[in-house]
């Protein structure tokens, strides 16, 4: 989100500001440009891993924020689509961040994908 030409919001990866930032790091983060992610946050993002009791060990948590960072959606045409591989409609993001925080051992939300979804815009069809 732009205010008067001004950054201040980004949102590549949803939740990495969220889980992954303390209160006075917020905006610094959200106003920070994804060139300098890998500089400016990894230990942040390593120190929120094993701060997290998900079992990680410090290379493990390293290898994470390298994945993670920069904080851009990204897409490889050689590898099936799928979140952190792009997005779809059906990708449950609330699942994914706490499993990548975890090590995979935080349970479903439950959270069952939007149904209805069409083939034309605006794609996601009348609310459910």
């Amino acid at each position: 989100m732009l205010l008067e030409g001004q950054q201040v919001e980004r949102m590549g990866r949803p939740l990495m500001n969220i889980v992954f930032t303390k209160d006075d790091d917020k905006n610094t983060y959200s106003t920070g440009s994804p060139a300098d992610d890998r500089r400016d946050h990894t230990g942040k993002i390593v120190a929120a891993l094993l701060d997290a009791g998900g079992g990680y060990t410090g290379h493990e948590a390293a290898e994470v924020a390298g994945q993670l960072l920069p904080d851009l959606i990204t897409y490889d045409c050689a590898t099936p689509v799928g979140y952190p591989n792009g997005r779809r409609f059906a990708d449950d993001i609330i699942d994914a961040q706490p499993a990548i925080l975890t090590k995979g051992s935080a349970p479903s939300q439950g959270i069952k994908p939007h149904g209805g979804t069409l083939t034309v815009f605006p794609y996601l069809g009348v609310p459910l």
